[in-house]
């Protein structure tokens, strides 16, 4: 019963790693969803390309966030009766691992937590756009500045085709919090709105979109930020900031810019 969709791919703790190969298959017109991969781990051997998943009864797709880089732009998503690329809570750890999510023809919808750590690295590729609900945040954050502990997120949008973080209900989402990460961390050419900065890890709530824990290294630039209820930049402490580089952003109807308790 934990499983959807007119394919799922079973992959728990305690079974064989899975294998399966889609190119050139069209999944459509199902009673649900399309794919559920929403319990995949990285030990599987999959890959998804010239896909078209359409006229289904639910998101095309639910996958975890460690395995969403295996679908690309050469598939088409579009046409089914919620119009979301669906990242589910299940093995949300992008671990160990270099990933990118390109844009793809409908919105990426993330349910919950996405943690990037311990030699997790995610690059999120220019005119991509993520809905988040208000559950919903990315971490890129580990436990420490050991060495091994290296970890990063790069926005990578363009002046045309910047990518868009925003809220999935309109009105609120955690927002993205920075820890332990020397990393070069971007963030360029993005519109981010609706972060509340409200983070479960640590019951930080009401703080900012971008949350800075010990002065994570980051370059945000070309930016706009729009409709925070809070902060936008905040921090424990003002020497959190030292590694914060900001350039060219722009401030549309936020509470503060920078900010601390």
């Amino acid at each position: 019963p934990i499983y959807e969709g007119s394919l799922a791919i079973r992959g728990v703790s305690g079974t064989n790693p899975q294998a399966l190969h889609l190119n050139h298959v069209e999944i459509k017109n199902g009673g649900s969803i399309g794919l559920d991969y929403h319990r995949l781990e990285k030990n599987a051997t999959v890959s998804v390309s010239n896909v078209i998943i359409t006229g289904n009864d639910g998101v095309p797709v639910k996958v975890s966030a460690e395995m969403a880089h295996i679908f690309n732009n050469t598939s088409s998503y579009s046409g089914n009766a919620s119009d979301f690329f669906n990242i589910t809570p299940s093995y949300y750890e992008i671990e160990d691992q270099t990933v990118t999510w390109q844009k793809l023809d409908v919105p990426y919808l993330v349910d919950d937590r996405v943690h990037i750590k311990h030699n997790g690295h995610l690059t999120i590729e220019a005119g991509a756009e993520i809905q988040f609900k208000p559950e919903g945040y990315i971490q890129p954050y580990d436990g420490s500045t050991d060495a091994g502990n290296e970890l990063s997120l790069k926005i990578q949008g363009t002046a045309d085709n910047p990518v868009h973080l925003k809220a999935y209900n309109g009105t609120n989402w955690g927002g993205i919090m920075f820890g332990f990460t020397q990393e070069n961390n971007v963030i360029n050419h993005a519109i981010i709105e609706n972060a509340k900065g409200d983070f479960p890890v640590g019951n930080h709530q009401n703080t900012g979109a971008i949350y800075l824990h010990a002065s994570p290294k980051l370059t945000v630039s070309n930016t706009t930020f729009k409709d925070l209820q809070n902060c936008t930049f905040y921090a424990l402490y003002d020497d959190y900031f030292e590694n914060l580089t900001v350039t060219n952003v722009t401030y549309d109807n936020v509470g503060a810019e920078f900010c601390t308790p």
